[in-house]
């Protein structure tokens, strides 16, 4: 078992990838996705109360204590980064296949 921790071995987890010489960092994701047909007003009042709970100490507290890093992306923005997101997966599983 190996873990995609980015600053290496986890004293109380199994060891990062990269100590094992594969150069990968695994994106955690935490998200909200709203119904296809989230009109303006609701998406409006939704992005001011997510862009509120980023600011939170409680959220804060929660990124430091889990060793995360925050990043909101959404729409056209998030469908791109799927797709990037994708493609890299599928490069590191075609490169780490058995052979």
């Amino acid at each position: 078992m190996a873990g995609s921790f980015a600053d290496g071995t986890r004293a109380d987890g199994p060891p990062a990838l990269r100590s094992a010489g594969i150069d990968v960092t695994f994106q955690l994701w935490r998200g909200l996705i709203g119904p296809p047909a989230l009109g303006p007003a609701a998406r409006k009042r939704w992005d001011a109360w997510l862009a509120a709970a980023r600011t939170s100490s409680a959220w804060r507290t929660y990124l430091a204590e889990s060793g995360l890093t925050d990043l909101t992306v959404s729409g056209t923005g998030f469908g791109a980064l799927l797709a990037t997101e994708n493609a890299n997966y599928l490069d590191w599983l075609t490169r780490l296949a058995p052979r």
